[in-house]
This record gives C-alpha cells, sequence and structure tokens, in this order.
C-alpha cells in the first residue's frame, strides 16, 4: 500500500467513526424525549423525613414499604411525597428516620432512597 492510499483509508477510517459518534448521539437525544430520561444532572441529593410507615407482617425477608416523608434538598422547596420500595426488613425504617435520597428536580415522584448508605 502506497502512502496516500494509507493517509486515504485512515482519512475514511476517522470520517466513519465521527458519523459513528454524531449518530449515537443523536440517538440517544430521542431516548431521553421520547421515555423522557431525566439527565443525571436534573438530580439533587437531599434528605427524606419518614412521617409515617407501614409495618412489615409476617416474617418475609423482602416486603413492599409504604412511607411519606418529606423531601428536602438544596433547590428545591420542602415537599411531601409518598414513596414505595422494596426492601429488607433489617433496613425498615421508623417514623423520625432521616434517609438520603437522590431526588429529581422536575419530578420529586422519581425520588429513590439511597438505601445502600444504609447499610449495617
Amino acid at each position: 500500500m502506497t502512502e496516500d492510499r494509507r493517509a486515504r483509508r485512515a482519512r475514511l477510517e476517522r470520517e466513519q467513526q465521527e458519523s459513528w459518534d454524531r449518530e449515537v448521539t443523536q440517538g440517544a437525544m430521542w431516548l431521553e424525549r421520547i421515555f423522557h430520561m431525566p439527565k443525571e444532572s436534573d438530580y439533587v441529593v437531599g434528605k427524606a423525613t419518614v412521617l409515617s410507615v407501614n409495618e412489615p407482617t409476617g416474617r418475609l425477608r423482602y416486603q413492599e414499604c409504604r412511607m411519606e416523608v418529606r423531601l428536602e434538598a438544596d433547590g428545591i422547596e420542602p415537599v411531601v411525597q409518598t414513596l414505595e420500595s422494596v426492601l429488607r426488613r433489617e433496613y425498615w425504617p421508623a417514623v423520625g428516620d432521616v434517609l438520603p435520597a437522590r431526588i429529581l428536580t422536575t419530578d420529586v415522584v422519581q425520588t429513590e432512597i439511597l438505601w445502600d448508605a444504609l447499610k449495617r
């Protein structure tokens, strides 16, 4: 292969890669629009204070926990929200507990309690 052919081939490969990168980026943007997927920057870390919680029933290790919490974080007004989660009995919160939370600023319904931070 001559130097000219090698340079042309390298340029074509680079252009194909750039084209592929643009297509992947465009596809990701379309998916975000279609599924309304929030960006990582739309979340803030805050706290969820447990106002009420159902009691675990029976001896099952994993159960559905339904709790009413007050969400607080920088950039959002405090708001009361009902959250549901399936979790192990050993992580069951009590009224008054303050839990670390990842709060979506545009839709607090999508709040996630950071249970891994509570591992004992």
